[in-house]
């Protein structure tokens, strides 16, 4: 919904069909790493982070599978499968899981509501937060959300905007020129933080 404008913009006669989610996100509050119920994924966006909650849940409830943007296809999918297979009851993930992963996960508990963004450490949008947690639930059983170890409670206007899924308009989309320059790396950078008109 929140494209709607982007894309009636950009492709006048397109049409756009609506589809509602089928189960409801509840917001759970915060619950300890060993309150975690079966089925869930832990959220952190640090890879030592992921691997260090991977631990520690192995070491309290017997093991975890891993998925970060920086595997190979083989070993996600062997990850995921250890999980979808219930070889174990718990995923440790980046926000790589919010991207064409749809598994099996009952919970979604965040422990961080902040991400390098690839220049600084920033709050997660709304939009942002409802599309990684939206991995809870499946078809009509509904999902829970909240946060675990050391990340603070999701604020309320947050948790309505995610349990309602209704998130600002996007408005505008940034792009870069497609003259791109691959003569050397000081050419190349130069050509991407070149705006466009």
């Amino acid at each position: 919904d929140s494209m709607t404008n982007i894309v009636k913009s950009l492709f006048p006669y397109s049409k756009i069909q609506n589809k509602a989610r089928r189960s409801n996100l509840i917001y759970t509050g915060r619950k300890r790493l060993y309150s975690l119920p079966k089925r869930s994924a832990v959220i952190a966006f640090k890879i030592n982070e992921v691997y260090n909650i991977a631990a520690k849940i192995k070491a309290l409830k017997g093991g975890a599978a891993v998925v970060i943007g920086a595997l190979s296809p083989q070993t996600r999918n062997s990850q995921v499968s250890m999980f979808e297979d219930g070889a174990v009851d718990y995923i440790v993930a980046s926000d790589a899981i919010g991207m064409g992963l749809n598994l099996n996960i009952k919970n979604v508990s965040m422990s961080s509501l902040k991400k390098y963004d690839g220049k600084k450490f920033r709050s997660l949008k709304n939009s942002e937060l409802g599309q990684i947690v939206g991995r809870s639930g499946r078809n009509k059983i509904d999902g829970t959300f909240g946060t675990t170890l050391n990340c603070p409670l999701i604020n309320s206007n947050t948790v309505r905007s995610i349990e309602k899924h209704d998130f600002e308009a996007v408005n505008f989309l940034y792009w870069r020129s497609r003259d791109l320059d691959f003569s050397g790396v000081p050419g190349l950078i130069n050509s991407l933080e070149t705006k466009s008109n």
